[in-house]
């Protein structure tokens, strides 16, 4: 199986927006399962795509009625922000860090001698 598979596998953040786009509606079975497995894996990539196609697919395109949403969709959706909060603290945290350690390895302030 591998050997036929290799070369065809995608990032999780394309095939999960892809699946959300091809689950049939009104909301069923396939969307919850979705949901379940969005809710419970590490996403680093594509967020906003992600919420796009939740947000698509239950035809809530206007933030200012969150509240109106089922709680079950919304947490999965604050769960998939959260995550993207997360990995950009943390892409500025490494970013951060690396240009310290530039500084110091090319003779900015603190440099190693």
């Amino acid at each position: 199986m591998p050997t036929e598979t290799a070369g065809k596998w995608r990032p999780f953040e394309v095939t999960i927006v892809e699946a959300i786009r091809r689950c049939p509606g009104p909301p069923s079975r396939d969307i919850l399962v979705l949901l379940e497995l969005i809710e419970s894996t590490e996403i680093r990539k594509s967020h906003d795509q992600i919420v796009a196609a939740i947000d698509e697919y239950f035809g809530f395109l206007d933030p200012a009625q969150l509240e109106q949403w089922p709680p079950g969709v919304l947490g999965v959706r604050e769960s998939v922000l959260e995550q993207k909060r997360r990995w950009r603290k943390e892409e500025e945290q490494s970013k951060r860090l690396l240009e310290a350690m530039d500084g110091m390895t090319h003779g900015g302030q603190g440099g190693l001698h």
